[in-house]
């Protein structure tokens, strides 16, 4: 059983055909998909100076909340040092209401002897 030449081909042409060829489609068409998802260099670089200027917001937005919470740690020591300055008042008071006590305590102790 010799293969002619002619038959060799028919079968290579019909391999092509059904096999080799809808599978280059397929790879072609897959390849223009990709393509078609792909962005272009300006689209990319639009999208990360887009990127950058959030950046810079976010920059801006941040130095000026820490001045703000420098501003208010600032407050709040002030106002602890008013509350440290009242507490000490409040127990100077306390003292010399406790020293005169004491004083007419031994005032009355000095009149009995």
């Amino acid at each position: 059983m010799a293969i002619e030449a002619e038959d060799l081909w028919e079968t290579l042409m019909r391999y092509d055909r059904e096999i080799i060829g809808p599978r280059f489609a397929e790879m072609r068409s897959e390849i223009g998909d990709v393509r078609s998802g792909m962005v272009t260099r300006d689209e990319f670089l639009s999208h990360m100076d887009n990127i950058y200027k959030q950046f810079q917001r976010i920059d801006s937005e941040l130095i000026a909340i820490r001045g703000g919470l420098k501003r208010l740690e600032m407050r709040m020591d002030a106002v602890e040092q008013k509350l440290d300055k009242m507490a000490l008042k409040s127990d100077l008071e306390a003292l010399e209401q406790r020293v005169h006590e004491i004083e007419h305590e031994i005032a009355e102790i000095k009149t009995r002897l």
